[in-house]
């Protein structure tokens, strides 16, 4: 007899039927077949047809029993070979196929018990929330009930959730068991600028379903440091952040799944205001040039890809004050107290060519005759520097004859 093979406990019968009073006398049909049996959640698809040798078959006829209830729910005839197509059926249940043979006034019968699986289960809900250099933070939710995937008539029981996390090659970094539903799933570990594929999939007894998300990690977050800062320029120095970026090894891409470039841009600001920005290809030395003397800045740097970005710590800085003018210098402006409120003078510029104020007042008395003294006496001092300018500032004071 035939072995046919399908899904579930299969038996296989035949029984020969008496047709005349001489039944060992009389040659039965060829045996029936089952072959080429398809089975699905709903439905059960098969061949049928008889061997060789034996009274040639004059007609089949096909049943399908649902064995808990014994109810027949289906039921065809055929005087040739064919292939019957069992619907409506319920899934997760045991069904005994039957296909009879008659010729000459004999039966020959096959059967087979076949158990229709499950459904597949429906498409679990993926969602990154939160995404950080070395971590992100997920949502992980049942299939829709109401979603039925394509291809499928309903939706199956779940055993057991699986989280795939693998580069965008498809490489698998590591596999994991989770709990669905979670508001949020954290998964940390991973590897800044690097483009990730996480793929959640509902495991039944009637087979896997997956849903995936994929999305690329931001820079590590930078750090920018002062260097020198004088009267008009700041220098800087910007650092990668990657290199301490924690969990950094343990989920590493491989090198085709991080390939952006980033970007690094500096902001210089002052009172809430960006005065200068500029924008380095790689970690290094700055220099902002042009700045005011005195001046408090904030600066602060920015690592970009594609897709995401990171920031540093703005940090503080300001530029030198500008110097204050020594009042010796010959020609400098001094404050002098005269008892009576200071006097703004100048410094005199000394020139052995130049006449001396009392030469000069020698001079004067000798012209008028005369060195009695004055009710009121006007003091003033003529400065005169060879190349230099003259600035005479007096004070009127009234003295006591």
């Amino acid at each position: 007899m035939p072995t046919v093979i399908v899904s579930g406990i299969l038996t296989v019968g035949m029984m020969l039927g008496a047709g005349s009073s001489a039944a060992a006398d009389v040659q039965g049909p060829a045996t029936p077949t089952i072959t080429n049996v398809e089975v699905k959640p709903t439905s059960i698809q098969l061949d049928f047809g008889a061997d060789d040798g034996g009274v040639p078959v004059e007609s089949f006829e096909v049943y399908a029993t649902e064995l808990s209830t014994n109810e027949q729910v289906y039921q065809a005839s055929s005087d040739r070979p064919g292939r019957a197509d069992i619907q409506n059926l319920t899934p997760n249940t045991v069904y005994e196929i039957e296909v009879r043979a008659q010729a000459a006034g004999t039966t020959a019968t096959v059967a087979a018990t076949i158990t229709t699986p499950h459904h597949a289960p429906g498409h679990p809900f993926i969602f990154a929330k939160a995404i950080h250099a070395t971590a992100v933070e997920l949502r992980l939710n049942e299939p829709v009930a109401d979603f039925i995937p394509a291809g499928q008539e309903g939706i199956g029981p779940i055993s057991e959730y699986v989280l795939d996390i693998a580069a965008r090659d498809g490489s698998t970094f590591e596999r994991r068991t989770v709990d669905v539903p979670q508001e949020s799933y954290w998964v940390d570990g991973l590897t800044p600028n690097t483009r990730y594929l996480f793929i959640l999939t509902a495991v039944g007894p009637g087979g896997e379903t997956s849903n995936e998300h994929s999305f690329q990690t931001p820079p590590a977050s930078p750090s920018v440091s002062i260097e020198t800062a004088t009267r008009d320029s700041i220098t800087v120095r910007v650092t990668d952040g990657s290199a301490t970026a924690p969990g950094r090894a343990r989920l590493a891409a491989a090198p085709a799944a991080a390939v952006d470039e980033i970007t690094y841009t500096l902001s210089l600001t002052t009172r809430g205001v960006t005065v200068q920005t500029a924008q380095l290809a790689r970690p290094g030395l700055h220099t902002f040039a042009g700045l005011q003397p005195g001046t408090a800045y904030s600066v602060s740097v920015r690592a970009s890809n594609q897709t995401a970005s990171s920031e540093s710590t703005a940090l503080a800085v300001s530029t030198d004050a500008a110097p204050v003018d020594s009042d010796s210098t010959p020609g400098a402006s001094t404050n002098v107290d005269t008892g009576s409120g200071s006097v703004s003078t100048a410094s005199p510029v000394v020139d052995a060519s130049t006449p001396s104020a009392n030469q000069k007042r020698t001079d004067v008395l000798a012209a008028t005759g005369s060195e009695a003294p004055m009710s009121l006496l006007a003091i003033a001092f003529a400065l005169v520097g060879v190349g230099a300018s003259t600035i005479v500032l007096a004070r009127r004071r009234l003295l006591r004859s």
